[in-house]
């Protein structure tokens, strides 16, 4: 989540807030990043969710510029949500 939010930050002195979408199967780990990302003055949290089958439609409503992703440990490749959110948008960093 480093590398992410360091390629964020980036974004801020072209869009002024980034808007960040949470994609994370834990519930406590989605309200803590919350919690800790609205603390941001330059950061916006427009959602999260769990790993889900309508989650792409949730993740492409909110229109976010970067997307928080935690994958189960137990994820196939074919299973993955990214490849359909791929081909819907490719204006957001993952």
């Amino acid at each position: 989540m480093r590398v992410i939010l360091a390629q964020a930050v980036c974004l801020t002195t072209i869009v002024g807030k980034i808007s960040v979408f949470l994609l994370a199967e834990n519930r406590l780990l989605r309200e803590a990043l919350a919690k800790i990302l609205n603390k941001k003055t330059d950061i916006t949290v427009v959602g999260s969710a769990p790993l889900s089958s309508g989650v792409v439609l949730k993740i492409t409503a909110s229109s976010p510029q970067v997307l928080l992703f935690n994958p189960p440990h137990n994820i196939r490749g074919d299973d993955s949500v990214i490849p359909p959110l791929l081909g819907v948008t490719a204006d957001f960093f993952l």
